[in-house]
Protein backbone atom coordinates (compact mmCIF):
# COMPACT_ATOMS: atom_id res chain seq x y z
CA UNK A 1 0.00 0.00 0.00
CA UNK A 2 1.32 3.45 -0.79
CA UNK A 3 0.69 5.80 1.37
CA UNK A 4 0.87 9.70 0.09
CA UNK A 5 0.60 12.74 2.59
CA UNK A 6 0.34 16.51 1.57
CA UNK A 7 -0.58 19.88 3.49
CA UNK A 8 -1.82 22.82 2.05
CA UNK A 9 -1.04 25.72 4.19
CA UNK A 10 -3.58 28.24 3.74
CA UNK A 11 -2.82 31.86 4.59
CA UNK A 12 -5.92 34.46 4.43
CA UNK A 13 -6.62 37.59 6.00
CA UNK A 14 -9.88 38.33 6.55
CA UNK A 15 -9.61 42.24 7.43
CA UNK A 16 -11.97 43.72 9.26
CA UNK A 17 -15.09 41.16 8.66
CA UNK A 18 -15.45 38.40 10.40
CA UNK A 19 -16.34 36.56 7.44
CA UNK A 20 -14.88 33.04 7.03
CA UNK A 21 -16.11 33.63 3.13
CA UNK A 22 -12.23 33.81 2.37
CA UNK A 23 -10.82 31.08 3.94
CA UNK A 24 -13.76 28.56 3.09
CA UNK A 25 -13.24 29.18 -0.44
CA UNK A 26 -9.14 28.69 -0.53
CA UNK A 27 -9.03 25.79 1.34
CA UNK A 28 -12.30 24.29 -1.28
CA UNK A 29 -10.30 25.54 -4.16
CA UNK A 30 -6.74 25.16 -3.40
CA UNK A 31 -6.77 21.59 -1.75
CA UNK A 32 -9.97 19.92 -4.73
CA UNK A 33 -7.76 21.34 -7.19
CA UNK A 34 -4.14 19.94 -5.94
CA UNK A 35 -5.39 16.88 -4.73
CA UNK A 36 -7.42 16.23 -8.25
CA UNK A 37 -4.99 16.50 -9.90
CA UNK A 38 -2.72 14.36 -8.08
CA UNK A 39 -5.51 11.75 -7.78
CA UNK A 40 -5.25 12.12 -3.90
CA UNK A 41 -8.07 12.01 -1.73
CA UNK A 42 -8.43 14.15 1.35
CA UNK A 43 -8.89 12.84 4.63
CA UNK A 44 -8.77 15.67 7.25
CA UNK A 45 -8.39 19.32 7.03
CA UNK A 46 -7.00 21.12 10.57
CA UNK A 47 -7.43 24.74 11.29
CA UNK A 48 -4.68 26.83 12.52
CA UNK A 49 -5.40 27.63 16.64
CA UNK A 50 -2.85 30.35 16.91
CA UNK A 51 -4.17 33.30 15.08
CA UNK A 52 -1.16 34.92 14.00
CA UNK A 53 -0.66 34.42 10.00
CA UNK A 54 2.96 34.62 10.19
CA UNK A 55 4.47 32.08 11.72
CA UNK A 56 7.88 33.65 12.13
CA UNK A 57 5.96 36.15 15.15
CA UNK A 58 4.32 33.13 16.41
CA UNK A 59 5.34 32.36 20.39
CA UNK A 60 7.78 30.19 20.66
CA UNK A 61 8.55 29.65 17.05
CA UNK A 62 12.47 28.80 15.59
CA UNK A 63 13.49 28.72 12.41
CA UNK A 64 14.45 25.63 11.14
CA UNK A 65 18.90 24.89 11.89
Amino acid sequence: MNIHAAVLHVCVDRGRTASKLPEERAVAEGSRAFADERGLRLVETIADPFGEPDHRHRRGWRPRS
